[in-house]
């Protein structure tokens, strides 16, 4: 780490491949949102994409054989918590203005900008960072799939591997899981290997080599992660798969009413198993019918006064 340079790109993967979706998404005409929860995140974003290029065919006439750079509020917005009501609304209608053809990324904070906000006028959706919380991500990634989106939603989550964030992932799936299970009554069943399970206990100190990473067929991945894939093999160490395939519902799996009842029954025995105390019993200190309240052991052991 002696030599280690800030601000340049190269230092993250997962930096490299987003700006290479969104380079790409643009050419195709393609608008883009960018989620993540942390603000100083978004800076960091912020501060490369206005360093770089516009992709060819997407600089204005005025500045034709430039290297125009990206320009916020022109070629980009953003919203966090800061930004006020007014200015909210006024960012949403002219991102989502189909003559308007200057602006192609939107820059959000997870929080401020998964619920409430109608962004129809993109159509991909890059989510950053996982959340503890998969409602979060899911209310983002759902901005662009509304009434009145006209254009096929592509939705890409960066996840790096051998990280707490790849933990926090795999936490997002058991949680999504089990709301689908109780509330939807599905019945999913969580794709993750033994081994996987295990490694949210331990952390692993040796990582597998990215270019041994097994990828599928690249005529059946959507056009943009096939070209990320042939062009950053290196930052890749698990093929890209879709996030609903951990959560296939299997309805021949479904308990039965019985199987629910036993179900419920084994809960709720090992729910009282796991207190780890008592509740003390005082019966022993009350008379019963043949007793006399003498025999109670408080007036046994106080001397007693009669007040005249």
């Amino acid at each position: 780490m002696n030599n280690y340079q800030t601000g340049v790109l190269e230092n993250s993967a997962k930096m490299l491949l987003l700006f290479h979706l969104i380079d790409e998404s643009v050419s195709r005409g393609d608008k883009i949102l960018v989620f993540s929860q942390s603000l100083s995140t978004l800076t960091v974003i912020e501060g490369f994409l206005s360093r770089r290029p516009l992709p060819a065919g997407r600089v204005s006439p005025d500045n034709q054989g430039q290297n125009q750079t990206w320009v916020r509020n022109i070629n980009y917005y953003r919203l966090d918590g800061s930004t006020s009501a007014s200015e909210r609304e006024k960012l949403i209608n002219q991102f989502n203005d189909p003559e308007n053809t200057s602006t192609w990324v939107f820059l959000l904070s997870t929080r401020a900008g998964c619920l409430g906000v109608n962004l129809i006028g993109a159509n991909r959706v890059v989510v950053f960072d996982a959340s503890w919380n998969p409602c979060h991500d899911a209310q983002a990634v759902c901005r662009v799939y509304r009434y009145g989106q006209k254009k096929r939603c592509h939705i890409y989550r960066l996840v790096c591997d051998f990280t707490l964030e790849k933990k926090i992932y795999d936490r997002q799936v058991s949680k999504q899981g089990m709301s689908d299970r109780v509330v939807d009554d599905l019945n999913p069943v969580l794709t993750f290997t033994r081994k996987e399970v295990e490694s949210l206990l331990h952390f692993a100190e040796e990582e597998p080599d990215p270019a041994k990473a097994p990828l599928q067929s690249h005529e059946e991945m959507e056009t943009v992660i096939s070209q990320a894939c042939q062009i950053y093999p290196h930052l890749i160490t698990k093929e890209p798969f879709h996030h609903e395939s951990l959560l296939v519902d299997r309805k021949e799996s479904k308990l039965t009413k019985a199987e629910k009842r036993a179900a419920k029954k084994s809960y709720e025995d090992e729910k009282r198993a796991s207190v780890p105390y008592s509740r003390p019993s005082y019966a022993h200190y009350y008379p019963t019918s043949d007793q006399t309240l003498t025999n109670i052991p408080a007036f046994n052991q106080r001397n007693w006064r009669v007040v005249q």
